[in-house]
């Protein structure tokens, strides 16, 4: 009986045999997703899902709108050299990691571990800022032993800089990052689909999921809930998925304020970052909607906001003390003249139950015949 091969199993098995026979050289790029596709007779996602696997393996380094590179996992992927004991410490996009609920945690816990170990964090502005600083004839040049950077940035020929400097980077609290350099993080795109499945368990149907798309944490959880969504056999409608202009309580108040407008039926609400979904609660307290009693809310990163609203807000936790201990224990090898290759083992966050969470009510809201409507729509 012929053993019958998937189509992930001959992509894999394609792939793998580019690299064995050296077809694909190192430092160049591969064909496309779309080519690939074309030539094997499969899905895009298939390749996708294929490739993104391998770069998480360190065999691809892979670059939005550039392509996909096959790397030497025989050659470090740094240098790293000993310093004065001086972390720069910068951001993938402008904000201020002090103020910052979830970064800020964070940047004041590794502060001090570096401290005890004689190392000392400097705040150097955003990515792009620090390269423009850095290539100014007034810089100071300071000599760095590494860099923490907190996110990634959207530039790609920043990113490059990044990876291909002379200072060793860790980067921290981003998991779609699939390069060479170390990087400490959840798996956020596993958390969402938990979230997801535990709203689907409970009964809910008819869920708003707030998101920002700009900022790739936010793409990943998004991601991932969809996934949940769909592994429990349930298509998130289009129209039900709201994207708020920023990442701030108040863009979360004003997109889910926007949504009660259009009188759709729903009876929860996830909110893609912790912020977003204490905006919903503030827009849903504001138009008489009880929580949890007609609408369910949930959010994600466990701020200390969310665990002080009323109800507290049950969301999905990523221990930032654990991002801060790991990421300081990997610049404390690399400013010591060690090297360190990819993290692969993403850490774990933790659910947290809050009072915003129960059962779907026997209808959802808002009750009206336009609502009734929509509901027989989808």
């Amino acid at each position: 009986m012929t053993k019958l091969i998937y189509p992930y199993q001959q992509v894999r098995r394609f792939v793998q045999d580019q690299i064995d026979m050296g077809i694909w050289k190192v430092g160049k790029l591969i064909p496309s997703e779309i080519k690939l596709a074309e030539q094997l007779a499969v899905h895009r996602l298939t390749v996708n899902r294929v490739l993104t696997e391998f770069a998480r393996d360190g065999v691809f380094v892979r670059r939005r709108g550039v392509g996909t590179m096959l790397v030497d996992r025989k050659k470090p992927p740094l240098k790293p050299r000993a310093g004065q004991g001086l972390v720069g410490l910068i951001t993938g996009h402008h904000f201020d990691p002090i103020t910052n609920p979830f970064y800020g945690a964070i940047f004041e816990r590794l502060r001090k571990l570096l401290k005890a170990q004689g190392i000392y964090l400097i705040p150097l502005g955003d990515a792009t800022e620090y390269f423009e600083n850095k290539a100014s004839p007034a810089s100071r040049g300071e000599d760095l032993s590494a860099l923490a950077m907190l996110g990634v940035p959207d530039s790609e020929r920043t990113m490059s800089l990044l990876e291909g400097g002379e200072v060793p980077t860790v980067i921290i609290g981003v998991s779609e990052y699939h390069g060479p350099l170390p990087h400490i993080a959840a798996d956020d795109e596993a958390d969402a689909e938990l979230i997801a499945r535990r709203i689907l368990g409970l009964g809910h149907r008819q869920i708003v999921h707030l998101n920002a798309i700009p900022p790739k944490r936010m793409r990943s959880r998004l991601h991932g809930f969809l996934r949940g969504c769909e592994q429990e056999g349930h298509a998130l409608p289009f129209r039900y998925i709201v994207e708020a202009r920023g990442l701030e309580m108040r863009d979360g108040k004003e997109a889910m304020l926007e949504f009660l407008k259009l009188g759709l039926p729903f009876t929860a609400v996830f909110g893609g970052i912790d912020n977003l979904a204490l905006g919903a609660m503030s827009a849903l307290a504001e138009s008489g909607i009880a929580i949890p009693e007609q609408v369910s809310v949930v959010g994600f990163d466990g701020i200390d906001a969310a665990l002080h609203s009323v109800p507290p807000l049950a969301t999905m936790r990523v221990s930032r003390s654990c991002l801060a201990d790991r990421a300081a224990d990997c610049l404390v090898s690399l400013c010591s003249g060690r090297a360190m290759g990819p993290e692969k083992k993403p850490l774990r966050s933790r659910w947290l139950e809050g009072g915003t969470l129960g059962p779907p009510p026997a209808q959802a809201f808002p009750l009206t015949e336009r609502s009734a409507a929509a509901k027989e729509s989808t």
